[in-house]
């Protein structure tokens, strides 16, 4: 006679206590497969490299497996579905034992309607234990703390993947042929970045909700429309261009910058579409505090010239590559159309 515990005038044998221990368990391990599912789908990559910055222990696993999300994903499927089957082949039996003794005792009802209404109440309670504790609770910490979860998830779940790997990679192979049989193909990682107008719509939400001021949110769909937008857009047009001109003699051309003081003029020789160079504020006051007239064709600064259809995110790099700091803009037909610096640049992100 095998050892067992009393319940309600019945020996409850040992064979379901364990199946009921075990029910358990497999409640618990459903948990941690959801947990550590929901957790990668919903950390940031940009904190746990933070977190790898500081060194937080299991960060930089838990960093990989989120640039190799699918194959993590398979894993969490296949253990969400193996505790589900054990659950369902422990539990359901293991409950209706306990529920069986008190059904007999004060029904009165035949074998076959105690049974039948023992599992019925048996299969209730294991799924609503399942749904809540196996399903529903883990998702709701994985979402509202998964920077932490994923960094305890990470070390386990990975060595159930390198278990299960060769199963994964033939899971993964039959998934993926039968999603090409119905046109489906998979997408790459581009393809799962932000578009631009999701960017504008986080960073809306993101002032809504109080992380973002309306300047750091300006910046940012700014700085997302910053290559649509063209030279043109941005540059001090040709008719309010205030030049040092070459054929003017040096006292005018001073009264001139005594008058703007603006930081940089276009030198020309006559017109505006001859440009000889820029001309910097300062190389002009540096020559009156050496004491010498200024030589605008010595000071004069080289300039490189784009057209006015020019997007405005090429041109930094342009400038930076050249070391000048203003450029000179040209219409269709070759004639000066107005110059950009790269104030004008910034401006157009920061507003």
């Amino acid at each position: 006679m095998r050892k067992g515990f009393i319940l309600q005038g019945k020996q409850l044998d040992t064979d379901s206590l364990l199946k009921l221990a075990l029910a358990g368990f497999f409640i618990a391990l459903n948990g941690f497969f959801v947990l550590s599912e929901f957790s990668l789908v919903k950390v940031r990559k940009t904190k746990l490299e933070e977190f790898v910055k500081e060194k937080v222990p299991n960060a930089r696993l838990a960093l990989k497996m989120t640039y190799s999300i699918d194959t993590y994903l398979s894993a969490t499927q296949i253990g969400i579905t193996l505790a589900s089957l054990a659950l369902g082949w422990l539990g359901e039996p293991a409950v209706a034992s306990l529920i069986r003794p008190p059904l007999e005792k004060y029904t009165g009802l035949g074998p076959i309607a105690i049974h039948t209404i023992a599992v019925i109440i048996a299969f209730t309670m294991i799924t609503m234990f399942h749904v809540v504790f196996g399903e529903q609770a883990p998702k709701l910490v994985a979402i509202a703390r998964s920077e932490r979860t994923v960094l305890f998830i990470a070390r386990p779940l990975y060595v159930f993947w390198m278990i299960c790997y060769p199963i994964i990679k033939v899971f993964d192979f039959i998934a993926a042929a039968a999603v090409h049989l119905v046109g489906v193909r998979a997408v790459n990682d581009s393809e799962l970045a932000h578009s631009e107008e999701e960017i504008k719509i986080i960073a809306d939400e993101s002032l809504k909700g109080g992380v973002l001021d309306s300047t750091e949110t300006e910046i940012i769909q700014n700085a997302v429309d910053f290559g649509d937008t063209v030279v043109k857009e941005v540059m001090t047009p040709r008719k309010r261009l205030v030049c040092i001109n070459k054929q003017r003699s040096l006292e005018e051309n001073l009264k001139l910058v005594g008058e703007t003081q603006y930081t940089r003029y276009p030198y020309i020789d006559g017109s505006k579409d001859h440009v000889i160079g820029m001309i910097h504020i300062k190389d002009i006051l540096q020559s009156v505090l050496n004491g010498q007239k200024p030589d605008f064709d010595k000071i004069a600064r080289k300039y490189i010239i784009v057209p006015e259809n020019c997007s405005i995110s090429k041109i930094p790099r342009m400038m930076n590559k050249a070391h000048i700091s203003a450029v000179l803009v040209l219409d269709e037909y070759g004639g000066t159309a107005g110059i950009a610096t790269m104030e004008d640049i910034i401006e157009e992100i920061v507003g």
